[in-house]
């Protein structure tokens, strides 16, 4: 995982740490986000975004907005907070022209998940308490995020 680009949200100290491979537009990488935000806010969980680009033509562009900002956890929950449900569209206007660096991110973001086929999003990455690593695709559920996120251990490495 040392080859993406992520945003880091939550404590580095958190007891909980996890990945997720997320597209700025996805609606249940949304539902995840507001899922997991009580456990990031109270200090139990880090997460590292790994924002890939694919779900629509806008994705990109707003996975660059978010990499290029000046602080990229607050553009990521800009996002979050304007996101439109309806439409399946996150809340922060993509950049119409991305900086070659930014571009290449991305780009390296997608080849890691076209490279280990995490072709759904989210995709959750994570050792557990015994340092196992871990992969759970899609959206939990509410007793299914309580139960992965009291799985999961406090290393990244």
């Amino acid at each position: 995982v040392n080859t993406v680009s992520y945003v880091t949200l939550g404590q580095d100290n958190a007891p909980h740490k996890l990945y997720v491979v997320a597209d700025p537009n996805c609606v249940f990488c949304h539902q995840f986000y507001e899922a997991s935000k009580s456990y990031v806010d109270s200090g139990q969980l880090q997460i590292r975004w790994i924002l890939g680009a694919f779900l629509k033509d806008s994705s990109q562009g707003r996975a660059a907005a978010i990499l290029s900002a000046t602080d990229p956890a607050a553009a990521f929950v800009q996002n979050e907070t304007n996101f439109v449900d309806s439409s399946e569209e996150g809340g922060i206007a993509p950049l119409s022209v991305i900086p070659p660096q930014i571009a290449a991110e991305i780009q390296a973001n997608m080849n890691f998940m076209i490279k280990n086929q995490f072709m759904q999003t989210p995709t959750l990455l994570y050792k557990n308490t015994e340092g196992t690593p871990m992969l759970y695709t899609g959206l939990p559920d509410s007793k299914q995020t309580q139960a992965l996120i009291d799985s999961m251990g406090s290393s990244f490495n």
